[in-house]
């Protein structure tokens, strides 16, 4: 059994501030418990399967099978050593912590052979006090990491016994060959989804800290809001570390910025606190920042019309300094965060049309008094190896850049992954991508013994006053579908004898714990209990509602994964689509980093199946048959087909989706349902190559075909064209601050010749934030082709100009599906490449050093080309279209990337394809 003594562990809002010896290093040691295998030379911050492969004993655990094989790596006790030496610091006048970052996840912590501590939350920052166990000259950090799934094991048997019932699921995913139990039991990144083996290590930094004087500030968080329309209203608490009785401390906080149209410093607190040895916590409130003297902070796409030109939101960003003078002279100390001035909000009133109200809550988001769609996606974590967030900046950054480039404007950071790194929030804050931040619960129920709840508080604690002074954060959430779970049943039978329990349980945890813990420290943002949530509706209803789904409230997840995944009635007219999503394959050059190339075949091999659980692949296979046909070829070609037509499959069916809901934000006057204002597809990126739901490719964030498709929908003026009771309609978006004057050209294109009818020729006045029909007549009378050997064509462009890629556009609508259309085999030739330095590349690719301009002909219209490079060129970037149709004899598109390639490499590595040549 593991036995966990808890010892001296201080305040956990604390953060590092004194003087520090880092222990993070390559010269730490680290063997199993058998002492068979032993690695002089680990990294700490690191992980053991990154140990493992680095130093030879295992080769990737992501490759083929091995995800399964190799778990049992981490079911052996591991321990890390390393020596360090102490100073004259370490004098016993000083208070002196070891502090643990985040280890993963259960381990018991020794300084010179004496155990200072255990842990067994990977989410939780440890700070134990050493000043008893340290010396003079050298001495040993040892932490034993232990085996998580006999740690879940034991305290599942230690909770049956004292409370009768378990948690459900108990094995997750249930029936599967990952099948490892008790996840509920232990506070790790959660078990089941992705690569089968479980990491372990020291995933964050461990460092000694040394605290000299009394009164050390430790730590400080603010949070924003706006107190009238003429002020801000700043929020300070301070942490304290040593805090001693009977002293004044004078405060001083200024802001600072290099916004050079805002004053670059300002000081907007100057006063003291007193303080005292039994309160570690100070708050300063309401401290106000005239708005006439800082500069907002917007969001991604957040656009207005100034001097006929649409324009982006300018996002300042602001150095918040609090500096500590203590009375007495001795030494000022301290600490800068950054922040920005925003105010978002989330509007929850009954709908209302002419007076009267309609079913259900609004569920829409408002940021800095102004209307804002939310159009994002779902986060995972950018690798299993935890370690690697922190690593591997610059993927994190490619990864973040990827989304903004692609016109999101929110992340959810999914609750069966981590709370991301300082790195990221500090990247979504300057990037303008807006945080929907669970809380690392997911589809199951969860235990709330007072043991358990209180390594919760603590968790909860942290990630809030780490997180509370990011102007990104938008919202909190308790869990992942755990109410949904609960509500309808998900583990019915097993869940039936004490569901009563398992509701209330659910309300202690996520609403008489954490949610009091959030508002404790930011009553500024918005909670849900879980996503999906009836919002405030469950709220009223006590913390709990039965349909977390409903149509008419919150926030839902839909998935469609029928064979019509196409078809627009399908979809929810819901409030707002935290979840949607289709699946597709990677890249044949991705899937070959880890399956054996023999094995990327079609039909599909096992080694294919095993990284797509459930029934992922025979769904694609499902869809794509409908829609395109199935390949009629087998082995790699076969496989290749099958890869771009599932790309089609998806980008079409996100696009369609998406298209619906942001069509859909006004209220059903018929039965009250839509006023849908925000969307996120499930998912935006993969924690290992597999088949699923991402739209950009693990470890290169290569683009799938979706992400140009819904860049394209995310911009924030977009056009649509769906038929709905025989009827031919184009809609236009406008998500401006301002109304916009909008050209719109409506062509039927005819497949078998470059001839085109136009249907519509005009312009439109579209109001901000509206979804107004520009088109609208009846089918056989607009289109008098044969469907099946036609496509319609919307190119639309506002009158206001842009600077960026914002104001124009393309979009398509076929009227028969791929495969019964009537194609001619075309010929696509690559004419020219060119180095390009146009307003036109740089302004689709602004964040691409090196663009490339690509002529391309036809000697017929083609559908969905896709442009890409040979396996093995190493060329990595961006088009600024893909997918593309071309329905005229020639194309011009760009290329960025920010490597240095020469002309002749992009042209003698690119390939292009198209649908008529991989569909029968």
């Amino acid at each position: 059994m593991i036995g966990l003594i808890c010892l001296i562990i201080v305040n956990s809002i604390f953060q590092c501030s004194g003087k520090i010896i880092s222990l993070n290093s390559s010269d730490w040691n680290l063997k199993d418990d058998s002492g068979q295998y032993v690695i002089d030379g680990a990294t700490v911050p690191g992980g053991l399967y990154t140990e493992l492969v680095d130093h030879g004993i295992i080769g990737d655990p992501n490759y083929g099978y091995d995800d399964y094989n190799q778990r049992v790596w981490s079911k052996k006790l591991w321990t890390w050593t390393r020596n360090f030496d102490g100073n004259d610091d370490l004098k016993s006048s000083n208070e002196i912590y070891l502090v643990a970052h985040g280890i993963d996840t259960v381990s018991k912590v020794y300084i010179n052979d004496q155990v200072v501590g255990d842990t067994n939350n990977m989410f939780r920052r440890y700070r134990f006090k050493v000043n008893d166990k340290l010396k003079a000259g050298s001495n040993s950090i040892k932490i034993e990491v232990y085996n998580p799934y006999a740690y879940a094991q034991e305290q599942y048997n230690k909770f049956k016994g004292q409370y009768g019932y378990d948690m459900v699921p108990q094995c997750f995913p249930d029936g599967s060959d990952y099948g490892e139990c008790h996840a509920s039991f232990i506070r790790k990144m959660m078990w089941g989804w992705g690569p089968a083996f479980r990491t372990s290590g020291i995933y964050l930094p461990v460092e000694i800290e040394i605290i000299e004087s009394t009164n050390k500030l430790e730590n400080f968080w603010t949070t924003i809001t706006s107190l009238d329309e003429n002020k801000w209203s700043v929020d300070l608490s301070l942490a304290l570390s040593r805090p001693e009785s009977g002293k004044q401390v004078n405060v001083e906080v200024t802001l600072s910025t290099n916004d050079p149209n805002y004053e670059k410093e300002l000081t907007i607190y100057s006063g003291s606190i007193n303080t005292d040895s039994s309160t570690d916590t100070y708050r300063i409130s309401s401290i106000p920042v005239e708005k006439s003297r800082v500069g907002k902070w917007w969001p991604n796409g957040a656009t207005y019309v100034q001097n006929n030109q649409i324009v982006a939101r300018p996002r300042t960003l602001y150095n918040v300094k609090v500096t500590l003078k203590p009375s007495d002279g001795s030494k000022q100390q301290s600490m800068v965060k950054r922040t920005g001035f925003r105010e978002i909000k989330l509007i929850q009133e009954i709908p209302k049309v002419d007076g009267k109200d309609y079913p259900g809550l609004s569920f829409r988001f408002e940021v800095n008094g102004e209307p804002f769609y939310i159009k994002g996606s779902n986060f995972y974590p950018t690798s299993v190896h935890t370690e690697n967030e922190n690593r591997d900046k610059d993927y994190v950054k490619k990864t973040l850049q990827a989304a903004v480039d692609s016109q999101q404007n929110m992340l959810r950071i999914w609750g069966g992954g981590i709370y991301q790194t300082d790195y990221f929030y500090d990247l979504a804050d300057e990037m303008g991508l807006l945080i929907w931040q669970d809380f690392m619960f997911v589809c199951a129920t969860y235990p709330t013994d007072p043991e358990f709840l209180d390594n919760v508080k603590v968790e909860v604690e942290q990630q809030v006053t780490r997180l509370a002074h990011h102007p990104s954060i938008a919202i909190w959430s308790g869990s992942n579908e755990n109410e949904l779970a609960i509500g309808t049943h998900w583990w019915w039978p097993r869940l039936e004898d004490k569901y009563s329990t398992y509701v209330e349980d659910f309300k202690k945890l996520y609403t008489e714990t954490i949610k009091t813990i959030v508002f404790k420290y930011d009553t500024t943002r918005p909670y849900v209990v879980s996503s999906p949530s009836n919002g405030a509706f469950t709220e009223q209803n006590g913390g709990f509602s039965s349909n977390a789904d409903d149509h008419f409230y919150g926030d839902i997840h839909f998935y469609y994964h029928e064979a019509d995944a196409w078809e627009q009635k399908n979809y929810p007219a819901a409030r707002f689509i935290s979840e949607f999503g289709f699946e597709s394959l990677p890249s044949y050059e991705s899937y070959a980093t880890s399956v054996p190339e023999s094995e990327l075949v079609y039909p599909f091999s096992g080694w294919l199946e095993h990284r797509a659980s459930g029934d992922r692949l025979k769904e694609i296979e499902t869809m794509v048959d409908y829609y395109m046909g199935k390949p009629t070829e087998t082995g790699k070609n076969g496989y290749l087909k099958m890869t771009y037509l599932s790309q089609i499959l998806q980008a079409v069916a996100n696009k369609r989706e998406m298209e619906f809901f942001l069509r859909n934000r006004e209220i059903n006057t018929a039965d009250g349902s839509g006023f849908t204002w925000g969307a996120m597809y499930w998912i935006f990126n993969d924690i290992w190559v597999a088949s699923g739901w991402s739209t950009i490719e693990f470890g290169t964030a290569k683009w799938k075909m979706a992400q140009y498709f819904l860049r394209d929908s995310y911009k924030p003026v977009f056009g649509q064209l769906y038929t709905e009771n025989d009827q031919l309609k184009a809609v236009i978006n406008n998500d401006v601050s301002g109304k916009v004057n909008v050209a719109v050209t409506i062509n039927v294109h005819q497949l078998d010749s470059f001839n085109k009818q136009t249907i519509a020729d005009q312009t439109n006045d579209v109001d901000s934030f509206k979804a107004t029909v520009v088109y609208d007549k009846k089918l056989s009378e607009a289109v008098s082709s044969d469907l099946k050997n036609c496509v319609v064509e919307l190119k639309y462009n506002t009158v206001q100009s842009s600077v960026a890629d914002f104001n124009s556009g393309e979009n398509f609508l076929l009227l028969a599906k791929p495969k019964e259309l009537n194609l001619k085999q075309s010929n696509i030739k690559i004419n020219d490449v060119s180095k390009d330095d146009s307003d036109a590349g740089k302004k689709s690719l602004s964040s691409y050093s090196n663009i490339y301009k690509i002529n391309l002909s036809t000697d017929y219209p083609a559908l969905f080309v896709w442009l890409d490079f040979k396996v093995g060129s190493g060329i990595d970037g961006v088009f600024s279209t893909n997918g593309f149709n071309m329905l005229d004899s020639s194309k011009e598109v760009f290329f960025g990337t920010n490597k240095q390639i020469s002309v002749d490499d992009i042209k003698n590595l690119l390939t292009v394809t198209h649908l008529k040549e991989n569909i029968n």
